[in-house]
């Protein structure tokens, strides 16, 4: 049976008006509910993710890319109860630029972007998984939100101060950005949020982070600061 926080609150997937479904994700997020399951707050935003998937060739993007963890039929995706937990935590203000760093279909910049002032960008390798993220925010008409489709070994990020990994690399694309960051932290503060226990494996051994906050039985979910 289930408890009162693993129950799954309903939700009202006739929607249609980019108000009324921007309404609907703040009265979720500042609920203390459990949040729904994840794909009936996809359905209500509007992310089809098989129907990007069918699109992807990846047999030509494993000839590419033979190291990096591509997440194959879009099967890895991270729980909004988890993004809700550490955007609560975070506090974000209008300020403040966070990255998604391999952001996949964008769950986290667009939940994000509807539940906070922030500037949220998602740097996704895949073009067809960004052109769904983007289908999501010019339907909503998000104006804190940018999706850039390449590789994060190219990217220039160093107008963030908060960056979201979801162990989304190989180890040598993670060595690359951890370099990157660490850089980025040279100039100013900034917050390291990394869920799954590779990336979070990785920033607990850079001597320049220090984790400020675990959250139990969240995947290694962990909140890291710059010295």
């Amino acid at each position: 049976m289930l408890s009162e926080k693993q129950k799954i609150a309903p939700i009202d997937l006739s929607l249609e008006n980019q108000a009324s479904i921007k309404q609907k994700i703040l009265e979720l997020d500042s609920s203390k509910q459990f949040l729904p399951r994840n794909e009936s707050i996809d359905s209500l935003l509007g992310i089809n993710i098989d129907q990007a998937e069918k699109k992807i060739n990846y047999t030509a993007l494993k000839e590419k890319y033979p190291e990096e963890a591509l997440w194959e039929g879009g099967s890895c995706s991270i729980p909004y109860n988890f993004i809700k937990d550490f955007l609560h935590e975070l506090k974000l203000e209008s300020s403040d630029i966070i990255y998604d760093l391999g952001s996949g279909f964008g769950r986290v910049p667009i939940y994000t972007a509807l539940t906070t002032e922030a500037r949220c960008k998602g740097i996704e390798l895949i073009p067809e998984r960004m052109a769904e993220s983007n289908s999501v925010k010019n339907k909503l008409g998000i104006e804190n939100l940018e999706f850039i489709n390449g590789n994060v070994t190219e990217q220039d990020y160093s107008d963030g101060n908060v960056f979201f990994l979801f162990s989304p690399f190989s180890q040598k694309t993670m060595e690359i950005v951890g370099k990157k960051l660490k850089q980025i932290a040279e100039n100013k503060k900034i917050t390291v949020v990394s869920l799954g226990q590779s990336s979070t494996v990785f920033f607990n051994n850079q001597n320049w982070l220090l984790p400020i906050k675990k959250f139990d039985d969240l995947c290694d979910l962990t909140i890291f600061k710059s010295k």
